[in-house]
């Protein structure tokens, strides 16, 4: 909460440690692209849900982001506003996934809600052309 209250930035986002376990990267490395393509911002943690902001920031989203897209959706309106992001080391943990079949349909579930976020937030991916 420190870089939002001292004014450092207008977001600030969890860097957990590494993982053991990981699964195979696909939705965050979609995620880190559609974040880097809109805003030139390369984030270590896309997908952190561990976020600290101003409330009235999120009155500023396009569209009202659900579920494991939030992050997402948020990441990509804030910044493509100008907003300013920084992501911060934290010593918390999380439950660690694996690559059984439950593991795999969270991680389906999960890549869904982004690509429906990025979806949505289309023309950020491509400015000065507009979607169809």
């Amino acid at each position: 909460m420190e870089p939002i209250r001292e004014g450092e930035a207008d977001m600030a986002v969890a860097v957990f440690p590494r993982c053991r376990r990981r699964g195979w990267g696909i939705v965050k490395k979609i995620a880190t692209w559609s974040i880097r393509r809109s805003s030139g911002c390369l984030l270590t943690e896309p997908l952190s849900g561990q976020r600290v902001l101003r409330r009235e920031l999120m009155e500023l989203l396009r569209y009202p982001p659900r579920g494991f897209g939030l992050e997402v959706g948020l990441t990509l309106d804030l910044l493509s506003q100008g907003y300013t992001l920084l992501e911060v080391d934290t010593n918390m943990s999380h439950r660690e996934r694996g690559k059984d079949l439950l593991s795999i349909l969270h991680r389906l579930r999960q890549l869904v809600a982004v690509l429906r976020e990025i979806y949505l937030r289309r023309e950020l991916l491509y400015p000065g052309r507009r979607p169809e």
